[in-house]
């Protein structure tokens, strides 16, 4: 564990007074304090806040390092959901003080029906292509950057990529994105 402390507080850093410390250098402090006792639960509410991308990742690395050591369940609570989505084995949603939803992000979106994205690296309009994605489920086609882009139905993901790639001749690139941490946290009411 002082391995981790001293990676989050070099000496040097030490040395100095507590009042002179950046925000960023503050969240280092407080990170190192809640750890010195190896708790076995760990509640971190807005913990990169202050931290520049370096430190952001830093920060990450230091807790699945401590996390990889021994048994800790930190709890990550962050406005910035985009930042906190890959490092979280399950969320909580809680809105107006309420708890909303609960469990791993893919259960969360299968349940709430939240359709996958597709993206089909394209040259041009290609009305066949449109055509074969409505036929297999898919809504909200548009293009836009080199992309046809649909909201697809999570159950129809196989039957739709299966009747595409008869088609790749017609296109250079697909690729399907998960919903987002932020796109379940607006779909629950």
């Amino acid at each position: 564990m002082n391995a981790v402390i001293e990676r989050l507080l070099p000496v040097d850093v030490l040395r100095r007074k507590v009042g002179g410390y950046s925000k960023g250098m503050r969240q280092r402090l407080n990170l190192a304090q809640s750890l010195v006792n190896e708790p076995d639960f760990l509640v971190l509410d807005e913990p990169t806040s202050g931290l520049d991308p370096v430190g952001t990742r830093e920060f990450y690395d230091i807790l699945e390092q401590v996390r990889e050591e021994r048994k800790l369940t930190a709890v990550l609570s962050s406005h910035i959901l985009a930042e906190i989505e890959d490092k979280t084995d399950r969320v909580a949603v809680i809105k107006n003080g309420t708890l909303k939803a609960i469990g791993r992000l893919e259960e969360l979106c299968s349940g709430m029906n939240i359709p996958l994205r597709l993206y089909i690296t394209i040259h041009r309009k290609d009305k066949y292509l449109e055509e074969l994605l409505v036929n297999e489920g898919a809504v909200d086609l548009g293009y836009m950057n080199g992309y046809l882009h649909a909201s697809i139905p999570r159950k129809h993901k196989l039957e739709l990529i299966s009747a595409i790639m008869k088609e790749k001749g017609r296109f250079s690139d697909i690729s399907i994105r998960e919903p987002s941490l932020e796109e379940v946290f607006f779909g629950v009411h």
